[in-house]
């Protein structure tokens, strides 16, 4: 399905906020604008840390070799940014 109100829906399962949603419509109280907006800005940043956190995981030795085969050389503050687990 295409349009707002699917993509709004995806948009809220997504980063969590169903359940918010559903207790705000079974209670009737609505949170004003500015609550409503940390709510959204917790949430996703919430998301993206675990996201982040998921794919920091993933990385193993053999991609942080991966850094070392590069035709130009790199600085310690380019591997320690792109690779954690190699900084000192």
């Amino acid at each position: 399905m295409q349009g707002l109100i699917p993509d709004i829906y995806r948009l809220l399962q997504k980063y969590s906020l169903m359940p918010t949603l559903v207790t705000y419509l079974e209670s009737g109280v609505f949170p004003g604008k500015m609550a409503w907006k940390r709510t959204i800005k917790n949430s996703v940043r919430m998301t993206n840390r675990q996201r982040r956190t998921e794919i920091a995981n993933k990385i193993t030795c053999l991609d942080d070799s991966k850094l070392f085969e590069a035709d130009r050389p790199l600085t310690a503050i380019v591997i320690s940014k792109t690779s954690p687990s190699l900084s000192v």
